[in-house]
C-alpha cells in the first residue's frame, strides 16, 4: 500500500494565540491501494462558437492522480464527426499530437439553434458521444451606461461605469454569458519613425445580480431561474483604465451569449473548482460536469453577438 502525506502550517491560524513560539504541523495520510481502480478513457473537450469558422478539439487520455503530468496524452488516430439536426457537418482531421479541426467557413453562423451531436471513435477506447442543444440567440433590447462618482484605486486611475443589459427571456430554461472586451489602436509619427500600437483595455466588472457567477475569464455567466419568461435587467459596474483622452467607452464591445446548457454546466463547474483551489484540503471536492458518454470532458455550443456601448 502506497501512502501520500501532504503538510500543512497552520498554527499562527488555530494555535497561536496558545503557543507564541512553537509551530503545529497538520498531517493528512491518503491511502490508496496499489491496484485501485482507475480506467482510461477518451476525453474530448471543445466548443462550438458563432465567432470561429474552424471547431477545435481536444482529444485526448484522462490521467491517475499518482501519475506524473507533464504533458497531454494526445490520442491519435480517431474517427471524429458532428451533425446538426441528424445532418453531417463534416469529419475532423488531424495532425499527429494535435488538436482535432474541422473547417465551418460554410456553415452558417447565424442558423445554430439546433440539436448536436459529437461523435468519437478509437480502436483502443471504443466509442464516445456528446449532445447538445443550442437555442435561438435572445437579442438585448437596450444597453444603459450611467457614469457613476467615486471609483478608482491605487495603481490605475479609473472610469466607473454602471451598466444595465435588458432582454426579454423567453419561457424555459435560458442561459447566457457576456463579457466586456475592447483595444485601442493607434498611430504615432515622431520625425522620420512611425509607432503602431494595439493596446488591450484594462476592465474589471462584478455584478450581484441573483443568478451570476463571475468567472475568471469568461466574463460573467447568467441562469434565468430568478426571471424566467420575463423582462430582464442585468446591472453590472464596471471599471475601465483610464489612459487616454478620448471617451473610452468608443472602444469597448460587449460580448453577449446565448448558449446551451450544457456549456453552461461546464463553464459553471470549473469556475467553482477554480475558486475551490484557494482552500487546500479543507475544500470539500469539487466534480467538473461532463455530459460525454462512455468518456470524460464536455462539448458544448454557443452564438454570440457583439455590441457597442
Amino acid at each position: 500500500m502506497q501512502v501520500y502525506r501532504l503538510t500543512s502550517l497552520f498554527s499562527l491560524l488555530l494555535l497561536g494565540f496558545l503557543f507564541s513560539s512553537c509551530e503545529d504541523v497538520l498531517t493528512k495520510n491518503l491511502d490508496i491501494e496499489d491496484d485501485f481502480d482507475f480506467e482510461k478513457v477518451m476525453v474530448v473537450s471543445g466548443a462550438l462558437t458563432s465567432q470561429v469558422d474552424e471547431l477545435n478539439l481536444l482529444i485526448a487520455e484522462n490521467q491517475s492522480i499518482i501519475e506524473d503530468i507533464d504533458e497531454i496524452n494526445y490520442i491519435n488516430g480517431a474517427t471524429v464527426t458532428l451533425s446538426k439536426d441528424g445532418i453531417d457537418l463534416g469529419t475532423f482531421s488531424q495532425n499527429e499530437n494535435e488538436y482535432y479541426k474541422l473547417d465551418l467557413s460554410s456553415f452558417d453562423s447565424d442558423a445554430m439553434a439546433g440539436n448536436y451531436l459529437l461523435e468519437c471513435e478509437h480502436p483502443s477506447f471504443g466509442s464516445v458521444s456528446a449532445t447538445c442543444y443550442q437555442p435561438s440567440p435572445i437579442d438585448l433590447k437596450s444597453i444603459e451606461v450611467d457614469t457613476l462618482q467615486g471609483g478608482g484605486s491605487e495603481v490605475f486611475d479609473e472610469y466607473p461605469y454602471r451598466v444595465t443589459l435588458t432582454f426579454d427571456d423567453p419561457a424555459g430554461s435560458n442561459y447566457y454569458r457576456f463579457n466586456v472586451t475592447g483595444s485601442y489602436a493607434d498611430t504615432i509619427i515622431d520625425g522620420v519613425d512611425t509607432f503602431f500600437f494595439n493596446e488591450i483595455i484594462y476592465t474589471d466588472f462584478v455584478s450581484n445580480d441573483q443568478g451570476a457567477t463571475t468567472t475568471w475569464s469568461d466574463g460573467i455567466l447568467i441562469q434565468d431561474d430568478f426571471f424566467d419568461g420575463q423582462e430582464a435587467k442585468v446591472v453590472f459596474n464596471m471599471y475601465v483604465g483610464d489612459w487616454f483622452e478620448e471617451d473610452i467607452k468608443e472602444y469597448l464591445r460587449i460580448e453577449w451569449s446565448t448558449m446551451s446548457e450544457e456549456l453552461f454546466n461546464f463553464k459553471k463547474s470549473y469556475q467553482l473548482l477554480r475558486e475551490s483551489q484557494d482552500f487546500g484540503p479543507f475544500q470539500e471536492p469539487v466534480s467538473i460536469y461532463t455530459n460525454v458518454e462512455n468518456g470524460g470532458g464536455y462539448f458544448g455550443t454557443e452564438q454570440i453577438v457583439e455590441y457597442s456601448f
